[in-house]
């Protein structure tokens, strides 16, 4: 069986579960958070042309989509991503990033000509400065919040999945980013001893940001980039 998060746009979670449902996996899917785009003004004077634009995720980049100076700033971004699946998204919506990482921000220095320019960060406004993907250092750094995520505070699944789940010898994880596994750690902490005993966690990444350390997990697998292809061929060598 394997638990993963049901995400607004569908497009970000199917290839997993898609592949995963090929290999014999029941898909159980967890409603973590809720989620709003926020219709964010310019501040005064800003330029986004005159900032490297950080875009932090797919998430992100489909928020910046529903901004309403996206169609007119479009053509004068110069996006930064930190990695394919993002890049690929803010291609799709007519923005070339002028550089994406391998494996996430923090895996690699950014290119020495952006490094000088001042940097707007376009990200999810419930996060604190320090949880946030990228480092806003620079005195003319500017913080842009075009989307609110917070996780719900009431159970994530439904009865049945919770009953499904209580009944589980061995559950699989999937969690595709620092907020999903914290999310996915807290609900399964309230489950106590119905918990299933064989807790396998599957992280997109490393990076954690929950206030806790969860000690259920019997085993913790993470793709050596932070990818959509590369926790695809984990998942292949995972479950052949």
């Amino acid at each position: 069986m394997l638990l993963l998060c049901a995400e607004a746009n569908d497009a970000l979670t199917r290839p997993y579960a898609e592949l995963l449902q090929q290999k014999g996996f029941r898909v159980l899917e967890a409603a973590l958070f809720h989620e709003q785009v926020l219709q964010t003004v310019l501040p005064s004077g800003l330029d986004p042309g005159r900032y490297v634009t950080v875009v932090p995720s797919p998430r992100a980049a489909m928020a910046l989509a529903q901004q309403p100076w996206f169609e007119s700033q479009k053509t004068h971004l110069r996006a930064i991503t930190p990695g394919r699946d993002t890049a690929r998204v803010l291609s799709g919506l007519g923005v070339e990033p002028i550089w994406s990482a391998q494996a996430g921000f923090r895996s690699e220095p950014l290119p020495a000509p952006w490094v000088k320019m001042p940097k707007l960060y376009l990200g999810n406004a419930a996060l604190a400065h320090a949880e946030l993907a990228f480092d806003l250092g620079g005195a003319s750094d500017q913080w842009l919040p075009v989307y609110r995520r917070r996780l719900h505070h009431r159970a994530p699944w439904t009865p049945f999945a919770a009953r499904m789940l209580s009944q589980a010898d061995r559950l699989t994880v999937l969690a595709l980013s620092p907020s999903q596994r914290s999310g996915f750690e807290a609900a399964l902490t309230k489950l106590e001893i119905r918990r299933p005993r064989d807790l396998r966690l599957v992280s997109l990444t490393s990076r954690t940001t929950g206030r806790f350390s969860a000690k259920f997990w019997t085993e913790i697998a993470v793709p050596p980039q932070s990818n959509r292809k590369s926790l695809l061929e984990l998942l292949q060598d995972l479950f052949p």
